[in-house]
């Protein structure tokens, strides 16, 4: 079982044992470990104790790992859409029209030191 897949799976059907995961993908529990491992220091999965059982431990995704599953297919679905719905001339247009809208995302109006930009600056 892939890493991705367990984060996709923890995220999809909740909190789960490393044994649970193991029994589901038919691999071994060392498999799994072994998958586990680096998503535990990468700090995107963590243990704890099962709330019926404390001899267990559930493995459950970090907030960290959320944002980056929903992140990864938010831009998985929008480079298809852009492939099937942009035509190659227009994507000069997108490109500039993605620069302004991270520009106007970034602006702080309720600044009281801010100043609008001049027209020179906007002309870059």
């Amino acid at each position: 079982m892939s890493q991705w897949a367990i984060l996709v799976r923890i995220i999809g059907t909740g909190p789960a044992t490393a044994s649970e995961l193991a029994s589901s993908e038919h691999v071994s529990q060392q498999a799994i470990a072994q998958s586990v491992a680096p998503l535990k220091a990468a700090g995107l999965l963590q243990a704890r104790p099962d709330a019926t059982d404390r001899r267990k431990s559930r493995l459950d995704v970090t907030p960290q790992a959320t944002r980056l599953v929903h992140a990864v297919a938010r831009d998985s679905w929008l480079s298809r859409a852009i492939e099937a719905e942009v035509a190659p001339q227009e994507r000069d247009a997108l490109e500039a029209a993605i620069d302004l809208l991270e520009r106007l995302a970034a602006t702080e109006l309720d600044h009281p030191h801010r100043t609008p930009r001049s027209t020179d600056d906007r002309s870059r």
